[in-house]
């Protein structure tokens, strides 16, 4: 009986399988310190490709910073149009069902965006609607409910650090609201402020936050 013949083994492409592996677990264990440095590679290998995608990038950003503006302004109507044929296409999408909630938070219908919240958060436990559930509360003057979603997200990012001192302190306690402003500063000191500012980027004043904790320990 003849037996099946086996396949000769391409050793080139075993090597060259094992150097890809091997270059991928390195760049994974010590990843690049210059970002740009490898943004500039993937510009001058990638070419046309790489500045379509950023411009694509940039695109939806605006259209999405566009709806909320749009929910900014109270234009709630011309919003959710949008956001409806949105969630149509992708009802499963947190970012849109956030957006929706926002709606409902901005018209002060504060149970029907609870549930667009909620449901995005079942969706993606790390959605953005945990910190639009915690503005809900403080609108509606539930400060310890504010306090635990802004703890959620505090322990994703200290960003929120701010935030939560700020939901402490409206809450009448002061001593917790003087920890997570301390722990902000820590984070955003003087020079980084300067060199934030000076890019454009804003965040909260640390010397406004100083006067905040000086008040608080009176």
């Amino acid at each position: 009986m003849l037996k099946p013949k086996s396949k000769p083994v391409n050793y080139f492409l075993v090597i060259v399988i094992i150097l890809i592996a091997a270059a991928i677990t390195m760049r994974i264990m010590f990843p690049p310190n210059d970002l740009r440095k490898e943004i500039e590679i993937l510009q001058k290998t990638q070419g046309p490709k790489f500045d379509s995608l950023t411009a694509r990038l940039a695109s939806k950003n605006r259209f999405f910073d566009s709806i909320r503006y749009l929910i900014s302004s109270g234009k709630l109507i011309a919003a959710e149009n949008i956001i409806d044929q949105l969630l149509n296409k992708e009802p499963r999408n947190d970012y849109y069902l956030t957006l929706k909630g926002e709606i409902f938070s901005k018209r002060k219908q504060y149970d029907s965006a609870l549930y667009y919240y909620n449901y995005a958060l079942i969706i993606n436990p790390n959605s953005g609607a945990t910190v639009e559930k915690a503005k809900l509360f403080i609108e509606c003057k539930q400060y310890p409910r504010a306090i635990e979603e802004y703890k959620k997200a505090f322990d994703n990012n200290y960003d929120f650090s701010y935030l939560l001192a700020k939901s402490f302190e409206l809450n009448k306690q002061n001593d917790s609201a003087i920890k997570y402003y301390q722990i902000y500063l820590d984070h955003y000191p003087d020079s980084l402020f300067q060199q934030l500012k000076y890019q454009g980027i804003y965040i909260y004043p640390p010397d406004s936050v100083r006067i905040k904790i000086k008040k608080l320990e009176k």
